[in-house]
């Protein structure tokens, strides 16, 4: 019997404190809604009488933003700012620099320079590449712009070998078949047959020198010795006077 009363009795003490709490938290749920400020009402006072209310109110005038580069506009208004112009673009009207309108940024792009003209020497895919007078010519892998009478010289510019008898340093120096021999100890163009003829024209064999004609000096004309009378001039006088003596009888 007596554990039955301490059963009870710890059932009882459990039931109260579960009420106890229960308020508790009810009682603070409550606080918490209250303002914490101790100087906020906790009641709203009643309105003394009718109030009239005033309204204020203000007008203002938003104006439109232009549109942009690239942005859509009407092309019978002046809607685009500044340069650009209201243009179709791929069936949509749009603001757009008229010196480029593919541009989107209305940005024209700064025109690329002239290349400059192929010259000698320089690199070429084919002839009309290249200068009048010039070929498009492999050189060593590479394909330039040459002379073709001349395609080593970087100048395009042929020079004139050395001819007969002009000096020289090596045979590549000469022209056609003449070499490159020391003669009276500087080397000249010569032809090997004959490298003493400075034309480079060989004799015909067996053929010797005709020897230049001599000129006999023209016998002087004797004149008369001063003082003595010729034969001629006594004949002359003779006949003179022999004229005369007829024409006197």
């Amino acid at each position: 019997m007596k554990k039955n009363w301490q059963l009870l009795l710890i059932i009882l003490a459990t039931v109260i404190l579960g009420i106890i709490a229960v308020v508790t938290a009810i009682k603070l749920a409550q606080i918490g809604r209250e303002p914490i400020a101790p100087t906020a009402p906790t009641s709203k006072p009643e309105a003394a009488g009718d109030v009239p209310t005033e309204v204020c109110t203000s007008n203002f005038n938003v104006s439109e933003v232009p549109p942009g580069c690239y942005e859509e506009c009407q092309i019978d208004s002046e809607d685009c700012p500044g340069e650009y112009v209201c243009q179709d673009v791929d069936g949509t009207n749009l603001c757009v620099n008229q010196e480029c309108s593919d541009e989107e940024d209305c940005v024209c792009p700064s025109p690329s320079p002239s290349p400059s003209p192929i010259e000698c020497y320089d690199e070429c895919e084919t002839t009309p590449d290249c200068p009048e007078e010039l070929i498009c010519k492999d050189i060593n892998g590479t394909n330039l712009c040459v002379n073709n009478e001349c395609s080593d010289e970087n100048d395009c510019v042929c020079s004139i070998p050395p001819d007969c008898y002009d000096e020289c340093t090596s045979n590549t120096d000469c022209a056609g078949d003449l070499v490159c021999r020391d003669v009276n100890g500087t080397n000249l163009c010569v032809n090997t047959e004959c490298p003493r003829e400075n034309d480079c024209t060989c004799p015909a064999p067996g053929v010797s020198p005709s020897p230049s004609p001599r000129v006999s000096p023209t016998p002087g004309v004797e004149l008369p010795e001063a003082g003595i009378i010729s034969p001629t001039l006594l004949a002359t006088l003779g006949g003179i006077i022999l004229i005369l003596i007829g024409l006197f009888l």
